[in-house]
């Protein structure tokens, strides 16, 4: 299991619940920014994977790096003479541990022993796009350019697949969902389908505009509907098949290029304007500012994939660098400084935070201490004994006492 970097500024506990927004534009997160400086080998990001190690894999503009919570290693796939750099799109994990990487250049599997790239092919060296693999170990492959493969991890041979029209599939993203069924998007043919077992692709988009243009992203809600996403906005599938706008056009972010939808069931939606996210389905698709502090760079906004690792930390992948958050997963509370009211705190500069055994929260404050015992029960103020003055700086080089209340320890200044 990977041990995350601690994030800066996340001190405080007086941070704006979603919760608590209605009608908001735009919401502030924290987000801590890892890029070139912090060892990334290229700072835009197109693919993110936790693997079975708990170690996280990020593709970039120029190769892949593997990052196990302290710091990047980087392995960069080889690449024809022509090729500036090898840009790495698709990342997939085999059930033995195997690493599947999707370039610009053609598939190839990263050995992790030796550390070094095998090319699974030698003629054909399709743009990958997408990859995915079936319950019954059936690889598939989905080229921009080439159009859409499978493969066997035991025969290793890439089989190009006609989809049931007869055509080609020119692919942009594959989406797997909670009953293995998978989901193909493609650049000008709609959304196609093909069940667990079989390999009968069947168009889902008879009957929509989603014909018109390219289907760039695809994910699942809580409720078992497909959603998509591309240059026009978002779609959803209902229950009876129908394909619809979940809301209205002025409402909903363009260029849609990553749906992902997180363990709470909320969607987060990556467009070259920034990160939006649903909280439900009544409400609309909210701009997270993902630094509220300074003003962001234009390829920071521009996010191109989103994912999660099983530790709940939300990892977005910019052209300007990767972004992750550990705050999204539970509602933020947002408590002001009174003491006449017993929801809120006896101070407004928050010092020290300390859970008790019992569950409950202990605030020290220039004022004192408060101590919140459970989400139903009031706030209970200890101000500073007589004599310590309020004022006095948390950074002074004061001497320290200490005072007991209950059985808990609590320091304040002399």
């Amino acid at each position: 299991m990977i041990k995350h970097r601690a994030i800066p500024k996340l001190f405080s506990i007086l941070i704006l619940a979603l919760s608590a927004r209605t009608g908001a534009q735009t919401v502030p997160l924290h987000f801590e920014r890892l890029s070139t400086q912090e060892g990334l080998s290229q700072h835009s990001i197109y693919a993110i994977l936790q693997d079975s190690e708990g170690f996280m894999w990020f593709g970039t503009l120029d190769g892949l790096n593997r990052f196990d919570g302290h710091r990047f290693e980087v392995f960069t796939p080889p690449k024809e003479p022509t090729q500036v750099n090898q840009t790495v799109n698709a990342l997939m994990e085999d059930p033995s541990g195997g690493l599947w990487v999707g370039t610009r250049g053609g598939l190839f599997r990263f050995d992790r022993q030796t550390e070094r790239f095998v090319n699974l092919h030698t003629t054909s060296k399709p743009w990958v796009a997408c990859l995915s693999l079936d319950p019954d170990s059936t690889l598939w492959l989905g080229s921009a350019t080439a159009g859409l493969f499978k493969m066997t991890l035991d025969s290793l041979r890439l089989v190009s697949v006609l989809l049931n029209d007869g055509t080609d599939a020119h692919c942009r993203c594959f989406f797997r969902d909670r009953d293995h069924r998978l989901w193909l998007g493609t650049e000008s043919q709609g959304i196609w389908m093909k069940p667990p077992k079989g390999d009968a692709w069947r168009p889902s988009h008879t009957g929509s505009d989603l014909l018109r243009g390219p289907v760039t992203a695809i994910t699942q809600d809580g409720q078992g509907r497909i959603w998509s996403g591309g240059p026009d906005g978002l779609w959803r599938r209902e229950s009876d098949g129908r394909w619809t706008r979940p809301f209205r056009d002025q409402d909903t972010p363009k260029n849609v290029l990553a749906l992902f939808t997180d363990d709470l069931g909320m969607i987060w939606i990556g467009t070259p304007q920034g990160l939006y996210l649903i909280r439900t389905e009544r409400t609309p698709p909210l701009l997270i500012r993902m630094d509220p502090y300074r003003q962001e760079n234009p390829q920071n906004r521009y996010i191109r994939c989103i994912a999660q690792d099983r530790t709940g930390m939300l990892w977005i992948g910019a052209w300007g660098g990767l972004y992750t958050s550990q705050y999204h997963t539970k509602p933020f509370v947002n408590l002001l400084a009174d003491s006449r009211v017993p929801s809120h705190l006896g101070g407004a500069e928050v010092l020290s935070l300390c859970r008790d055994s019992l569950g409950g929260l202990w605030i020290g404050h220039e004022r004192g201490v408060d101590h919140i015992p459970s989400r139903t029960q009031p706030t209970r103020h200890y101000p500073l004994l007589p004599g310590q003055a309020s004022s006095a700086s948390p950074r002074s080089s004061a001497s320290w006492q200490q005072r007991t209340i209950g059985s808990g320890w609590v320091q304040t200044k002399s």
